[in-house]
């Protein structure tokens, strides 16, 4: 049932993300083509060589255009987070909710094939997003030597030990899962109490932005108490912080999948 789940929330999202990826990559690639057709100077590559340089020379119309093009990229990254809230959000309301809550699986089953598709969604869009960036940056500096050898040296950094590449990404994957439970939970919490939207939508914002000021509270608490230190993604963590995290998964993931069995209407 779990694996059905999955597909049917992956066939949903490629329905409904397919022709906004395709808009995503025309409007790019024609911010690119007016770009270097149109605005590109000799100025240019300097934007990204020169880390004093502000955009002094490359002209109003070029700065808006590679404003654009950074807005969207942002924009594209942000996306999965932005819809899988309100994909969860439309599931627990009104007639859907009758549709969702009726479908023969444990509720856990339920949260685990919308989280899964996100997941994915989140490190393509990410990907894409950074790729974006990258291309951007070649083109607009005319692959200017320097900024080539950056982008590779920053490459070669990030590709230089197979094994840590796959622990920081793990460790990614766990922050980002934690984080979009925590959105589900708010939002079931949200809907158990109301399922007016001009009430819903206060209580499961306060709700997710209470629980992650309080982990990260907690989490600076773990610090003094680490058990284990070390370094994921350029960053200090320890094995207290990490349990905790875990523990907020858990408490997420069962505590949304109670609220749709027992306290969400069907």
């Amino acid at each position: 049932m779990l694996i059905n789940l999955i597909k049917y929330e992956f066939l949903k999202r490629w329905k409904s993300s397919r022709l906004l990826l395709l808009g995503y990559f025309l409007i790019q690639a024609l911010l690119i083509a007016i770009s270097s057709a149109f605005f590109w100077n000799d100025n240019m590559p300097k934007v990204f060589t020169d880390l004093s340089n502000n955009g002094q020379g490359i002209g109003v119309w070029a700065g808006i255009s590679m404003a654009a093009y950074f807005l969207l990229s942002i924009l594209i990254i942000l996306f999965p987070f932005a819809e899988s809230i309100f994909r969860f959000n439309r599931d627990l309301s009104g007639k859907q909710s009758a549709l969702e809550l009726m479908i023969p699986a444990i509720s856990w089953k339920k949260v685990l094939s919308k989280l899964v598709p996100v997941l994915c969604n989140t490190i393509l869009c990410v990907g894409l997003g950074a790729a974006s960036i990258i291309t951007f940056m070649l083109i607009s500096s005319n692959f200017e030597k320097s900024v080539v050898d950056e982008i590779v040296n920053f490459l070669n950094t990030v590709f230089q030990s197979p094994t840590q590449i796959i622990l920081d990404s793990l460790y990614l994957v766990f922050c980002f899962s934690t984080m979009y439970l925590i959105a589900f939970f708010s939002i079931a919490l949200a809907k158990s109490l109301s399922h007016k939207n001009k009430i819903a939508a206060p209580i499961g914002i306060v709700t997710f932005v209470a629980i992650l000021a309080a982990l990260a509270f907690l989490g600076t608490l773990m610090q003094n108490i680490p058990l284990i230190q070390f370094t994921v993604v350029g960053t200090e963590d320890s094995l207290s912080a990490m349990i905790l995290t875990l523990l907020m998964f858990a408490g997420a993931l069962f505590g949304t999948s109670w609220l749709m069995e027992n306290k969400i209407d069907h």
